[in-house]
């Protein structure tokens, strides 16, 4: 008798444990389900957000290039110009 009600009860917590996800578990899956299929690499590429940090990250390439070449020329002033464009473009992903 106490065997019985000792399995269905375990294995009533062990259903009720394991049926429970964190939100960012969640919240990450639906993430990947976006962008799955050839519709979704097409809605991939053209996802504003992504293009924008695609296109910053090029830009923050440039403006390190830049900073080489202004450092090397030693103007004060154009070093000045390109480390505000670096502050611009190269921020950390959040």
């Amino acid at each position: 008798m106490y065997k019985k009600i000792s399995c269905i009860t375990l294995l009533i917590l062990l259903t009720s444990c394991s049926s429970t996800t964190s939100e960012s578990t969640n919240k990450d899956k639906d993430e990947s389900d976006k962008h799955l299929g050839v519709n979704g690499m097409k809605e991939f590429e053209t996802d504003p957000a992504v293009v924008l940090r695609e296109t910053n990250k090029v830009k923050c390439q440039e403006a390190r290039m830049d900073m080489v070449d202004a450092e090397a020329k030693g103007d004060v002033g154009e070093v000045r110009l390109v480390k505000a464009r670096l502050q611009k473009y190269c921020v950390p992903d959040e």
